[in-house]
């Protein structure tokens, strides 16, 4: 990225220079690789190129221009015709949904909707990925669509958005692709309990779910805030973690307040059995909190072994909740503390789950409440109720069985069986919310308790930090996204990031002062706001400093953001100052043109593969790769040489055979011959997720390695369709019989009978 920016640059300042060669110079203008010197041996060609691309005429003519001529050319342009180039050619009479033995297909615009993607469609073969891609193209309306041979935008399965299914997608295509644009697992594999929580969500912020049916609208309510849904999906895998080694007041204070706001005189009644804290929380939409009780907290690790799991611990229930309940309550939990709000609305995510799911619904109505008392509320006023209505949160009102309604099963999650935690049945994350008057007193109970007896367990899940009475703002200032810019990591281009730590329901524009200090001229100025769309939680504000306005001296622009003046993040009855400080400088050109990086797990996710490309390197010495826990400690875990000095593409490959366990992070560090580095992308592995099908070293010479083709069955074909003798071992190593050098197609067909997998493997 800092290498493609910094070639920008150079552009800007050529442009600006009126530094463009006039007149034709030597060299082909469609050599592959570039002619290693500036311009090329056609001026109309030339221009056409060094219009956009200055350093192809004042620095070198390399792969970046050659690349760009021939496509000019393709598309008709100044420079087709000329000699080594060629003209635009006629789309070839191939229907663009079936491989053929040729490039391209009989549609120019859907062929140039695939291509953009996978240039080997139209340089060497239209095969069967290509086709696959075509047709994926028509299903979702693009180019290819309504084509000769490509079907249309399919209808959405007949399945409601806000209940969980047993197909991919939902009834309502606005709202399906709402969902699936942040989760396509949604559309790809299955509508499952997250994807609907996810279009309740939605529908309750008044997205594009809002009114589809068996989805509610946008909740109403006064004073600013209403109960909603919360929380959401996050990769995880396994049961749900419990631990038991804090006290009650270290579970409020140390985990489960939030921003903009103090608690105090914290008291629990109830078993110590009863409480903890809560990890891995995947399951149920929440990541990490507390966890409350009407028996043991333990007791919730799953798998779900059974239907009648509990604890009586022979202790008494609460007034409040046998008065909601409408019968006697045992085994009660509770907390009560007081707190003072510094906004106007008080916020947290909760889910409640119980071992009564779900075959004594409408019997045994185990209970929970959050009773608040204060400003603008009668004492112990419930507000544990479900979205848009003032039902309470209750078994007997949010489930799928019905028989005493109303029972909401849009918010229910089924858990029989379930491997993530005991509970036969557990709620969507809601959001309950308190509209509150800054700076004033108010207190909470918040309790669960058995009802009628006190066999069965049910619980409450309460989110980390979400009691909150505000939105918790950063901003960061980094060269390139990833390394924080300080005076010796000075840039000419760099990033301001807001971060929040929760969406809004609307658009939130943030305002601020700006000092700056040097003599660099910023294009565009810099703006003194930036603007958080609903539902967005970081924004990157990038800054431009003009190469002609900098120099040896460091120059800085600084942000302050006073929170008393946007009091729809900050606190309102203290003001806090966030602030921070990009700095700029002259940055030398660095040696190495990224192509790309990428990282995934392999052979079963027993190793992890790193794969790099770069278009040209100058003076490169090595690559070295890596790893990190926590993108603060980085680990060398391995180097490989560079090419030096090359204009042509690279590709390179490192395998970490002793991957870390959970989430790791990878980046490449290019080290020149003078010491000098650069670093690629971070890349994020989640061990435990699906294994990638994939073949590699790709490209290779001898022997190959396949990883995620369990339960499958492997084919080799060449380009002319003929089946390629090869033997797989178990282990994955995989040998092809004498092969030739060349493009083959790998296909896995599964046992479920679904669609082919198929990648494409370079034999050298």
């Amino acid at each position: 990225m800092m290498a493609d920016l910094l070639r920008s640059i150079i552009v800007l300042l050529f442009v600006s220079l009126g530094a463009i060669h006039a007149s034709a110079q030597t060299g082909n203008c469609c050599q592959t690789g570039g002619n290693g010197s500036p311009g090329c041996n056609n001026a109309a060609c030339q221009a056409a190129i060094c219009g956009a691309d200055p350093f192809c005429c004042n620095t070198t003519w390399d792969g970046i221009c050659s690349t760009a001529a021939l496509n000019n050319a393709n598309a008709g342009g100044a420079c087709a015709g000329v000699s080594n180039c060629p003209g635009a050619p006629p789309p070839p009479a191939n229907t663009c949904c079936t491989a053929n033995s040729t490039p391209g297909c009989e549609n120019a615009a859907c062929q140039n909707a695939i291509c953009a993607a996978d240039p080997f469609c139209c340089s060497t073969l239209w095969d069967t990925i290509c086709a696959g891609s075509a047709i994926t193209n028509a299903n979702a309306g693009g180019a290819c669509a309504g084509v000769s041979n490509c079907p249309g935008s399919p209808p959405p399965p007949a399945n409601t958005c806000c209940t969980a299914n047993s197909t991919p997608g939902c009834e309502n295509a606005a709202c399906q692709t709402a969902i699936c644009a942040t989760d396509p697992f949604c559309c790809n594999t299955l509508w499952d309990s997250v994807c609907a929580g996810a279009a309740v969500n939605n529908a309750n912020s008044g997205g594009a779910c809002a009114g589809v049916s068996n989805c509610p609208g946008t909740p109403g309510g006064g004073g600013g805030c209403a109960p909603g849904v919360g929380g959401g999906a996050f990769p995880g895998s396994g049961s749900i973690q419990i631990q038991q080694n804090l006290t009650p007041i270290q579970l409020i204070q140390d985990v489960f307040l939030g921003e903009c706001l103090t608690a105090s005189n914290v008291q629990y009644t109830g078993s110590p059995a009863a409480i903890g804290t809560f990890t891995n929380g995947w399951r149920i939409g929440i990541e990490s909190g507390i966890i409350l009780t009407s028996g043991s907290a333990a007791l919730a690790v799953g798998p779900n072994a059974g239907g009648a799991t509990g604890q009586n611990n022979f202790m008494p229930g609460h007034p409040l909740l046998t008065s909601l309940a409408g019968s006697q309550t045992y085994d009660a939990a509770v907390f009560q503390f007081s707190f003072v709000p510094q906004t106007e609305s008080v916020t947290f995510t909760y889910a409640f789950g119980s071992d009564e799911y779900p075959e004594w619904v409408c019997q045994f109505n185990d209970v929970f409440g959050f009773f608040v008392s204060g400003p603008g509320y009668a004492a112990n006023t419930n507000i544990a109720t479900i979205p848009g209505t003032t039902f309470p949160v209750s078994i007997d009102n949010i489930n799928n069985v019905g028989g005493c309604p109303p029972n909401y099963p849009a918010y229910y999650v089924n858990n029989t069986p379930g491997v993530h935690n005991e509970y036969d049945g557990f709620t969507v994350p809601l959001t309950a919310c308190i509209n509150t008057v800054p700076c004033e007193t108010y207190t909470i109970i918040i309790a669960v308790a058995d009802a009628v007896d006190g066999v069965f367990d049910s619980a409450v899940f309460l989110a980390a930090e979400s009691f909150s009475a505000g939105v918790d703002l950063q901003i960061g200032a980094t060269a390139d996204q990833v390394t924080v810019s300080d005076e010796d990591n000075c840039v000419d281009y760099g990033y301001f990031i807001f971060t929040i730590d929760e969406p809004l329901g609307q658009d939130v524009t943030l305002t601020y002062t700006v000092d700056q200090i040097g003599d660099a001229v910023y294009d565009p100025p810099i703006p003194f706001e930036v603007t958080f769309p609903a539902g967005q939680t970081t924004v990157i504000l990038p800054v431009n400093a003009l190469p002609g306005s900098l120099g040896p001296d460091v120059s800085s622009v600084t942000i302050n953001l006073d929170t008393s003046q946007n009091p729809l993040l900050g606190c309102s009855c203290t003001a806090e100052f966030v602030s921070t400080t990009l700095y700029f400088c002259e940055v030398s050109t660095l040696p190495v043109t990224w192509l790309g990086f990428d990282a995934h797990t392999i052979n079963d996710e027993r190793a992890v593969l790193c794969d790099w490309q770069t278009a040209s390197e100058m003076n490169n010495d090595l690559f070295t790769v890596e790893r990190s826990s926590d993108l603060m400690h980085w680990q060398d875990i391995g180097s490989i040489p560079g090419a030096g000095t090359t204009f042509t593409a690279q590709t390179y490959q490192f395998i970490d055979h002793s991957p870390l366990e959970g989430v790791a992070y990878y980046r490449i560090r290019q080290t020149d011959i003078d010491g000098g580095v650069d670093h690629s992308v971070v890349r994020t592995i989640h061990r435990g997720e699906p294994t990638r099908f994939l073949v590699f070293p790709n490209p290779g010479t001898d022997v190959f390695w396949v990883s995620g083709h369990a339960g499958g069955e492997l084919a080799i074909y060449d380009l002319s369709g003929r089946r390629v003798s090869h033997t797989l071992l178990t282990n994955g190593e995989l040998s092809l019989h004498g092969a030739a050098a060349g493009v083959y197609l790998v296909e896995l067909r599964r046992e479920t009978g679904t669609e082919p997998e198929r990648l494409r493997l370079v034999v050298h």
